[in-house]
């Protein structure tokens, strides 16, 4: 028996976690696979597992079997900051880097709003009620403090991002209205950490001597700056020292964890703010110079390594509340009213800066506004201070017992409850995006058609001596099956509206793919980039020539005065200070609006390639394909316009263009025909790479 404990004790110290890792990860993998037969999301089974998981090992079910037991007991006692610094970096990193940074900035004014102002709105009005609370059940004798109310609202207020990032991934709503929500419970989580820390430094031994506006403003920018510069290093080393994806990756994921080690624990400012700073930096100065091959091959690395974190995070959350928290009726009671009351209050919050959201942005209507308040889940980050609170031991017990016992109730509570009703409240507001008809229609014309081509094709193998002993009857079960008609009759405007959408999306591809070729400038891959999501905004209803972001210097009264300006200069070198500016403003302009006829031009044969495949009622089809072709037309028009204006008042700064343009080209080629050698197997990958790296630099010359 003692060489059995000794031997426990032994995989305790190093084993033992790991297989509560792996059985994590296991349960996660079941879970998964079987998720279209559960109703509930997936981050919810993951937190009732680690519920049944805590509430069998404290009804003593696993006393039989030592070594489960002291994994769990491993789990319960566990370092809130472990939680903190292990798990945070790599959720709020994925969830920062992911965002669509059009939309993002589109967005942040709102978000901004909502979890400065709105979280300290909902601060207040939390710390007032929880006061009223203890208040009216201890008949006035409390060990409740303002401070201690005030710390509890800042904490409590602030909604998890990782339990409202993870939600959101599985729900089919709008980007722009997803983006708010990830933004807001991205930035109150650090501002909420900023208010709680506030007051919970008094207890912890590290009082600050600002004043709580001084301290916060210090928080924010300093946080700022360290993800910011954090960022720039990463960025310079991944793409100018080593351009391998391993080692980009790696580079990057050790900047995350530095960046959110400096900002949290050297300098005791927010890591989560410098976190978000150093995620859209890298992203949206990073994205544009890695490959597509890269940028893929990072989204799945971060992708997994946020499923592995969401897993564990959810499954420990469950076990901890279970094994720490003690239960009465009373504190149920209490927990009701808490609950109903945060609840309102975030309605409260958010209806109050209404006026000023719906103002700026994307908006924000009221059926969004609903969906809102119900989405502030909280989760492992507020269960993480609540149990930085209960370790304490300055903090009153009476207090520490409350808000460890509030804190896991909530999270328990907007888990399964709002957590689980949440899609049908998405549902019922009609604010999931479902398939239109359109696109309905386009699949199922789609379908049969693949499946005559395959009815096709096996008629010409029959024909075939060398399958003359085909068991044919096999074959035919392998022939994809008929698929039902759409019920519902197409209508053009939605038949326009899909194709639009289908256009953007194959016009970004092209984008893409000219910028990891080299045919075009950075300044140009953005900019197209940019007019392309700013048509997504509208969902396809807009149409496709307006453009105006792209085609900026069109106007002739513009172009005429920009060349009566060089001749009204007469000293020289401020004439040679101008034409030098002219010239780079219409190198810029000249590779932008190439770029854009080129991705147009591409957008017609797709139109084409669709009426080809003849997938939609003739009637529909011919007018709505025509009157897109309209579109596009209009597009190239006024960009060759602008080349023809151009030409007529510059003709030498235009022929340098285009020659800069055919140079880019070439180059363009030479990388294009350096992919083919070696795939190809005439260039091994490590020649090809040196021939690559001189091409580059002529490229950025």
């Amino acid at each position: 028996m003692n060489n059995y404990l000794v031997i426990i004790i032994y995989m305790e110290s190093f084993l033992i976690p790991i297989l509560l890792l792996l059985g994590g990860i296991l349960v996660g993998v079941i879970i998964k696979s079987f998720s279209k037969y559960l109703f509930l999301p997936y981050t919810v089974t993951l937190f009732i597992v680690g519920v049944i998981v805590g509430l069998l090992y404290r009804f003593g079910a696993f006393d039989g079997l030592p070594a489960l037991t002291f994994g769990v007991e491993r789990v319960a006692n566990m370092d809130p900051n472990l939680v903190l610094y292990i798990f945070l970096p790599i959720l709020i990193f994925d969830a920062a880097y992911g965002m669509n940074l059009h939309v993002f900035k589109k967005t942040l004014f709102n978000a901004t709003i909502l979890a400065g102002p709105g979280l300290v709105v909902s601060m207040l009005l939390v710390a007032c009620f929880i006061m009223a609370l203890t208040l009216l059940f201890t008949n006035g004798e409390s060990a409740w403090t303002w401070s201690f109310a005030l710390m509890f609202g800042g904490m409590i207020s602030a909604t998890d991002p990782v339990a409202v990032v993870a939600l959101l991934h599985e729900l089919k709503t709008s980007r722009q209205f997803t983006t708010l929500v990830d933004g807001e419970s991205l930035l109150n989580d650090g501002t909420g950490i900023v208010c709680f820390m506030l007051f919970y430094g008094i207890y912890a031994g590290n009082p600050t001597e600002m004043n709580p506006i001084t301290y916060f403003t210090w928080v924010c920018i300093g946080s700022c700056i360290i993800g910011y510069l954090i960022a720039k290093i990463t960025l310079w080393f991944i793409t100018k020292v080593n351009t391998d994806e391993m080692i980009q990756n790696c580079a990057m994921i050790i900047a995350a964890y530095v960046t959110f080690i400096i900002a949290q624990f050297t300098f005791d400012i927010s890591g989560v703010i410098a976190l978000v700073v150093y995620g859209h930096i890298v992203a949206q100065q990073g994205k544009p110079l890695f490959s597509t091959s890269s940028n893929q091959f990072i989204g799945k690395f971060w992708g997994l390594l946020a499923h592995i974190s969401n897993t564990l995070i959810f499954i420990i959350v469950g076990i901890i509340i279970v094994t720490k928290v003690d239960v009465t009726w009373m504190k149920i009671l209490q927990l009701i009213l808490l609950y109903i009351a945060l609840n309102l209050i975030r309605y409260a919050m958010i209806f109050l800066f209404k006026p000023v959201v719906q103002r700026n942005g994307y908006g924000l209507s009221t059926k969004e506004a609903l969906i809102l308040g119900w989405s502030g889940l909280r989760g492992a980050l507020g269960m993480t201070l609540a149990l930085m609170v209960a370790y304490t031991e300055s903090i009153p017990e009476e207090v520490r017992d409350s808000i460890l016992f509030f804190t896991a109730g909530i999270v328990t509570l907007t888990l399964c409850i709002n957590g689980t009703t949440a899609k049908g409240l998405l549902r019922r507001l009609n604010l999931i995006k479902g398939d239109s008809v359109a696109r309905n229609k386009r699949e199922y014309e789609i379908k049969e058609g693949l499946r005559n081509n395959c009815i096709k094709f096996i008629d010409d193998m029959k024909n075939k001596q060398e399958l003359a002993d085909t068991n044919w009857d096999i074959v035919e079960k392998f022939i994809p099956e008929k698929t039902l008609v759409p019920e519902k009759s197409l209508d053009k405007k939605d038949y326009k509206t899909e194709l639009r959408l289908m256009i953007l999306s194959k016009e970004r591809d092209i984008v893409n793919n000219m910028y990891e070729r080299g045919a075009i400038t950075k300044y140009s891959y953005l900019k197209l980039l940019d007019s392309v999501d700013g048509l997504y905004d509208y969902e396809g209803t807009m149409p496709l020539s307006n453009r105006d972001s792209v085609i900026s210097i069109s106007s002739s009264y513009l172009l005429q005065a920009m060349f009566s300006l060089m001749k009204a200069v007469r000293i020289n070198i401020f004439q040679k200070l101008l034409r030098s500016m002219m010239q780079s403003s219409i190198s810029k302009q000249y590779d932008l609006c190439s770029g854009f006829i080129y991705s147009q031009n591409k957008s017609k044969s797709l139109i084409n390639h669709v009426d080809n495949l003849d997938i939609i009622e003739q009637d529909i089809e011919s007018e709505v394909l025509n009157s897109i072709r309209a579109e596009i037309d209009m597009n190239i028009k006024r960009t060759m316009d602008v080349f023809e204006e151009i030409k007529k008042y510059f003709p030498d700064i235009y022929s340098l263009a285009v020659t800069d343009r055919a140079v880019r080209l070439l180059l363009s080629h030479e990388r294009m025909k350096l992919s083919e050698w070696q795939y190809n197997g005439m260039l091994t990958e490590e020649e090809n790479g040196v021939l690559l790296a001189e091409i580059n630099r002529k490229l950025e010359k």
